[in-house]
C-alpha cells in the first residue's frame, strides 16, 4: 500500500471515532434528535466508503 491509501485509512478511523464521540454529545445541542439522525447519516456514509475501501483494496478498516 501507498502512503495516501494508508493515510486516507487513517483519517476515515478518526472521522468514524469523531463523529461516534460527537452523537454521543447530542443531549448538549438544541435539537438532539436532528444532532442523531445527522450523525447516524454520517456513520453509513463512512461505512459505505469502507466497504467501497475493502472491495476495491481488500482492506479491513
Amino acid at each position: 500500500m501507498d502512503e495516501v491509501f494508508v493515510r486516507a485509512i487513517e483519517f476515515v478511523k478518526l472521522l468514524k471515532q469523531w463523529v461516534l464521540e460527537a452523537k454521543a454529545r447530542c443531549h448538549e445541542v438544541g435539537d438532539p434528535a436532528e444532532c442523531r439522525k445527522t450523525a447516524e447519516q454520517l456513520i453509513e456514509l463512512i461505512e459505505k466508503f469502507e466497504r467501497l475501501m475493502k472491495l476495491r483494496w481488500g482492506v479491513k478498516i
